[in-house]
């Protein structure tokens, strides 16, 4: 659900005007998880948190506003 928050979240920021965006507070969402060998959906879950990551990490435009990072536990 926190990785739909961020997609949400990213979306609004790219529909916000400058001004708008400057009244904003920053975000930075860190998400957890660990992955069973040979649970493939919990695989994909990680694929897309890793997806969605890079997409909100590499938009230089937003840097500055959100921010999205996914922790491997061992």
């Amino acid at each position: 659900m926190n990785t739909l928050g961020a997609v949400y979240r990213y979306k609004k920021l790219k529909e916000m005007i400058p001004e708008e965006r400057a009244k904003t507070t920053a975000r930075t969402i860190m998400i957890g998880g660990k992955a069973f060998a040979t649970c493939t959906n919990t695989k994909r879950i990680v694929k897309l948190e890793n997806n969605v990551g890079a997409v909100v990490n590499c938009d230089l435009k937003f840097n500055n506003y959100l921010k999205y990072t996914h922790c491997k536990m061992n």
